[in-house]
């Protein structure tokens, strides 16, 4: 069993940014028991910017490794630039030494994974786990490059920690016999494909989320009919193994949370046109799609229009289905909410992020002259922030505001609220105007505008902002809403 880690290390390194480090014991299989470091970065999310986890192998005999510590300086300048990373992020550079080598070419940002030993507490909910990439690696899709670090540590879906001294998993001589290397593939953030077993026919089920529509669409669009279309795939989260690509091995390699296989994720799908067949066929730690024309021109369709499809296997052959997902307006399985009370007193304007509609207990208000702003990306995390105000509340809307912001004791309305999106190709804007008597607005008054907003189909990059002056505190609530 692991030893319990210990108490952790703050490091202070700047006014704005400090950095938690724990040291801990992971169990490996390959391996045995090996010491890490986790890094934390405390600070980010105060700047839009989901906080950042390192995990590295600890070589450093009590000297902490600077990379990630100058790393986090440099998320926290891009994130007040307005450059935000989130999950299959990927940061390239060109600068040679980081960990003392000189093939490290990329850092890909991942969902959140428990750190072996870590009790939970120790992690922000809403984080990313930064993995170093070699100059190879990063040459090839982001899944492959993962599960081949899975499968080289026999860890899935892919090993928290990074080995400073672990060999590249793959060389650019393996990747130029890759099908890969013969077919470019798009990587579009919101597209997973797993294969699963019905009644002893297997099916590729290609789900695709809102926020995937538009990119994928216009690469349909711009992709000439006769030309292979490759999407690069993200891992599901219900799969519960990958395949992998193992150069040479002429079966299917995988790697799994258990025994078995019962939701396969792939790291690729390319759908090859002009055949004068239809055939399924896994390739490498993909599944390449041979289709006539007229079944591509039903795909394509498909991909463009947002319809469901659904391609029956031959006998002995495999099935295709394409899936359109749905954001759920109640919760948001990939983050969570994090109000931290602490920082809205430290500082005068204090910027905190929402992602569901799970709370935090919000403590004490904060002093009067503090701002308190507040990103959702679901309508209903903002109810939610409504909710906590008591209903007898009021919202006091000074009467020197207009519309446009600029002064004017006659105007008797005021902006509460504007949403604003692209659809079709335009930028469009509704607001929401409301006269309040002796200019002062009840929060039942804030709640009707809310479920006033009606989401059309299609509509995409959406910002829903509410302003309001709230016991002397102003309050702005960014909802940045998927499309229905």
């Amino acid at each position: 069993m692991a030893a319990a880690a210990l108490e952790p290390l703050e490091v202070v390194l700047s006014d704005e940014l400090t950095a938690l480090v724990h040291r801990h014991k992971i169990a490996t299989r390959t391996e045995g028991e090996i010491d890490c470091l986790t890094i934390v970065s405390r600070g980010l999310a105060i700047h839009g910017q989901k906080e950042v986890v390192w995990t590295v192998r600890d070589y450093y005999n009590g000297v902490l490794p600077n990379e990630p510590l100058r790393w986090y300086d440099m998320l926290l300048k891009y994130a007040k630039e307005g450059r935000i990373v989130d999950a299959y992020g990927v940061t390239e550079f060109t600068a040679k030494g980081w960990f003392g080598r000189d093939d490290i070419r990329a850092i890909v940002y991942m969902p959140p994974q428990p750190i072996p030993s870590l009790p939970g507490t120790a992690l922000p909910q809403s984080r990313l786990h930064a993995i170093p990439l070699t100059a190879p690696e990063r040459g090839t899709s982001l899944l492959r490059a993962l599960c081949l670090l899975g499968y080289s540590t026999r860890y899935f879906p892919f090993p928290p920690w990074f080995d400073a001294k672990r060999p590249t998993t793959i060389t650019e001589e393996q990747l130029a016999e890759s099908v890969l290397s013969k077919a470019a593939c798009l990587r579009v953030s919101g597209i997973s494909a797993t294969r699963r077993t019905t009644s002893g026919v297997p099916e590729v089920i290609l789900r695709i989320r809102p926020g995937a529509i538009e990119t994928l669409r216009a690469a349909v669009e711009a992709s000439p009919f006769e030309s292979v279309l490759g999407l690069e795939m993200e891992l599901h989260e219900d799969a519960d193994s990958c395949m992998v690509w193992v150069p040479g091995s002429t079966s299917l390699q995988a790697i799994g949370s258990g025994d078995t296989m019962d939701a396969l994720g792939m790291c690729f799908v390319l759908f090859c046109p002009q055949q004068d067949h239809v055939e399924l066929r896994q390739v490498e730690d993909g599944y390449v799609v041979f289709l006539t024309d007229e079944l591509w021109t039903r795909i394509r369709e498909a991909f463009t229009r947002r319809t469901p499809l659904f391609l029956p296997a031959d006998p002995g052959g495999t099935s295709l289905r394409v899936e359109w997902l749905e954001e759920s307006l109640a919760t948001d399985a990939s983050s969570e909410v994090t109000l931290n009370v602490d920082h809205i007193a430290q500082s005068p304007t204090a910027h905190v992020f929402l992602d569901s509609v799970t709370l935090q207990d919000l403590g004490t208000p904060p002093t009067a002259g503090h701002v308190l702003s507040v990103q959702a990306y679901t309508r209903a995390a903002l109810s939610a922030l409504l909710a906590v105000v008591p209903a007898d509340a009021e919202v006091d809307v000074p009467r020197d505001v207009g519309p446009d912001g600029a002064e004017d004791e006659d105007e008797e309305r005021w902006v509460l609220a504007t949403l604003e999106f692209a659809q079709g190709g335009a930028l469009k804007s509704v607001g929401f105007v409301v006269s309040p008597e002796d200019g002062r607005v009840d929060i039942a008054a804030m709640r009707r505008v809310l479920e006033s907003v009606e989401m059309a189909p299609g509509t995409m990059a959406c910002k829903f902002q509410v302003v309001l002056r709230l016991w002397r505190k102003e309050v702005a609530v960014d909802v940045v809403e998927e499309p229905l």
